[in-house]
């Protein structure tokens, strides 16, 4: 458990859905964040992801990067930092997606391989099959905390 403080990286969808990383703060509580997604009208934000939590595909959560993305439905997409991963450090960062009343899902992690796509005037086309490179994955920006 713990409370809530030292807030960062927030979105805010049109329905006044919210989503953000909180430090969590208490008595035996140490170096602990999380993600938390709230609607304002429940007395209480929903934990999304928590450091330390089982990740899906593998890994615990250790970080949570860059400011998460939400949309109208309040679905939120997400990086995170992950440790313990089978891979190594080339399985370190991930994309998930959280969508409400579910857990979060790894959308893509370090080292998949990913078809990139586009869509001209309705028919989906192949571009090119790329390694998803963990250096330009995306850019990390670790919390200050």
């Amino acid at each position: 458990s713990g409370t809530l403080g030292q807030f960062e990286g927030l979105d805010l969808n049109t329905s006044g859905t919210v989503a953000f990383f909180a430090r969590i703060e208490g008595s035996g509580v140490s170096g602990d964040s999380g993600l938390f997604r709230d609607n304002g009208v429940t007395a209480q934000a929903e934990l999304i992801a928590r450091r330390g939590q089982a990740a899906d595909g593998g890994g615990v959560f250790e970080a949570f990067v860059n400011t998460p993305s939400l949309n109208d439905l309040g679905d939120v997409a997400f990086v995170a930092a992950l440790s313990d991963t089978a891979g190594g450090s080339t399985t370190r960062l991930a994309v998930y997606l959280d969508a409400i009343g579910a857990d979060p899902v790894a959308i893509a992690r370090g080292g998949d391989t990913a078809a990139a796509h586009f869509v001209e005037r309705g028919v989906e086309r192949p571009r090119r099959t790329a390694s998803v490179a963990t250096a330009s994955f995306c850019s990390i920006r670790w919390p200050a905390w």
